[in-house]
């Protein structure tokens, strides 16, 4: 199967005032504008493509800004070479290379944009927009998208309102993020500038939420062309539907799919198939749904919570995860367990779309659960009660209890499952990823269920778990209260040193020492839930 560089090889010797622009170019200039243009010193305002990537090599500045860029240097040196070799687009003049960027260091308003323009005949030039580079800025501002306008859509706008300035024909593209800022830009200029934009190319790009455009997308569908992959999962976001998108096949699964160096194609244009992969349906449904389950306010504090964690283990680009190590791994989710509860239970509510569709809204909406969700003593009266549950069953009580837990999962999910087979006319293909997910449930209930120590172990690391949290939590709320000089309670302590003692004894407890230990975790449970109620009633009254 043939790539971008087939492609480049194949028609790099015809111009575009001989061979007309198509959707296989609008991904060669996606694939450069992700090149660091911007990085060379003194660069002209307008110079070749050709010359542009020379100077690029000849700083040692020659990289991709993809997530992927080490791993794929080889192919992406290639591309290069092809671009460079090839009169179609190596002769072109690249002007106006434009790029901003910030991060949450020095600002909670992070950008991440760039955008480049190509001359292509005297009457026509194409812009292309940068995707998502491999920082942590710019995976933020594309999590903001869920719930609010970000600083890279309006510099696209202005972008675009200063190319068209010249009155020249434009093109506009953009792959990922930039397919978004292309659609933005053209959303929000006047009419006037909207005539000039011949087509507009949106290769594997988010759409719009909701939420933040509830007046839904811009009206170009007579000039987008829009382009996924079989297993699409970023260009499916705020945009579940596919009809009118087409669908390119690609020698990656999954997620790397999004790669454009992926996708296939022939002299003609790109390689298509008839429908989406149920992978990516499954992934996209289940995204979809989570997002519908959760309001702009709490998605804004689960992106704000989870990077503000990210960037305070000193983690800036995508391949700083690869550096961390065990302890910085560690000190990682530390930081990430620490953050507010109301996020955690907004991440909660992902593994639950992916087992029970849009069927736990049903639930979640009702007053009552509403009304729980809300009160903080909640979660503390459950403790408490388990606490007390686990005081009088018998040995063995605590995997009795996630015996029960565990299969009322199981019961769930399956009785999910048949209901959406039901609901397909038992389309097999289509739910795959549905029926798979049930099928490793029931197995992993199955494997659990025969090996009881199994059980026990998972039982101690989630009980460990929980009251590490409780003692790293109050340990955050004992450093708070120093740093303003006020008097700590000392329940506080004692909160601290138990759930710390506890949690690290679980930890590392052989599975007979767990099912012994039933009535002390039981005991630990109800005085822990007693002194954090004690704690809350105490906040509440003070204020």
């Amino acid at each position: 199967m043939a790539n971008l560089v087939d492609y480049i090889n194949w028609r790099g010797d015809l111009s575009f005032s001989g061979v007309s622009f198509n959707s296989l170019d609008s991904m060669v200039f996606c694939q450069l504008s992700y090149l660091p243009l911007e990085d060379l010193q003194g660069l002209p305002s307008s110079i070749t493509v050709r010359d542009a990537i020379e100077a690029l090599e000849d700083a040692g500045l020659m990289r991709t800004l993809t997530v992927d860029g080490e791993e794929k240097r080889t192919q992406y040196q290639s591309f290069c070479d092809a671009v460079k070799a090839s009169s179609r687009f190596g002769s072109l003049q690249v002007r106006d290379i434009r790029a901003s960027f910030r991060d949450s260091s020095e600002t909670k308003e992070e950008i991440q944009f760039a955008a480049m323009t190509f001359d292509l005949t005297p009457d026509l030039s194409c812009i292309a927009y940068r995707g998502t580079d491999d920082t942590l800025a710019g995976w933020k501002e594309d999590f903001r998208l869920s719930y609010t306008k970000v600083p890279a859509q309006e510099a696209a706008l202005s972008y675009f309102v200063h190319a068209a300035g010249n009155g020249r024909h434009l093109i506009i593209t953009g792959h990922s993020k930039g397919g978004n800022l292309a659609l933005y830009a053209c959303r929000y200029a006047d009419e006037k500038t909207l005539r000039l934009v011949d087509r507009i190319y949106a290769n594997d790009s988010p759409g719009f939420c909701r939420d933040v455009f509830p007046e839904g997308n811009p009206d170009v569908s007579g000039k987008l062309t829009r382009l996924i992959p079989s297993c699409s999962i970023v260009g499916r976001l705020f945009q579940p539907d596919v009809t009118g998108a087409v669908i390119v096949s690609s020698t990656a699964s999954g997620i790397a799919q999004h790669g454009l160096l992926t996708w296939q194609m022939d002299r003609t244009g790109p390689v298509t198939v008839s429908s989406t992969d149920p992978a990516g349906d499954f992934i996209a449904e289940t995204m979809a749904q989570w997002i519908d389950g959760v309001n702009p306010g709490e998605r804004e504090q689960f992106v704000d919570d989870v990077f503000g964690a990210l960037n305070r283990s000193g983690i800036r680009t995508v391949s700083d995860f690869e550096k961390l190590g065990p302890s910085g791994f560690a000190q990682l989710l530390a930081k990430i367990t620490g953050v507010r509860g109301s996020t955690v239970k907004t991440a909660a509510k992902l593994p639950l779309s992916a087992m029970f569709g849009s069927s736990w809204h049903r639930i979640a909406d009702r007053a009552f659960w509403k009304k729980a969700e809300g009160s903080p003593l909640v979660p503390w009266i459950l403790c408490l009660a388990l606490g007390v549950l686990l005081g009088v069953l018998p040995a063995g009580g605590i995997t009795a209890v996630m015996t029960a837990v565990l299969s009322l999962i199981v019961i769930l999910e399956i009785a999910y499952t048949v209901r959406v087979l039901m609901q397909s006319h038992f389309d097999l293909g289509a739910q795959r990823p549905q029926v798979l997910l049930c099928l490793g449930t029931i197995a992993t209930f199955d494997v659990l269920l025969i090996k009881q120590d199994a059980l026990a172990m998972l039982t101690s690391i989630l009980f460990a778990v929980l009251f590490l949290t409780f003692a790293y939590r109050s340990l955050c709320r004992l450093q708070e209260k120093k740093r303003a000089g006020k008097r700590f309670p000392l329940f506080d302590l004692v909160l601290t040193l138990v759930s710390a003692g506890y949690g690290g004894f679980l930890l590392f407890a052989s599975a007979e020492d767990v099912i012994n230990f039933d009535a002390l975790t039981g005991l630990m449970l109800i005085l822990v839930s007693i002194l954090q109620i004690i704690g809350l009633l105490r906040t509440k009254s003070s204020s």
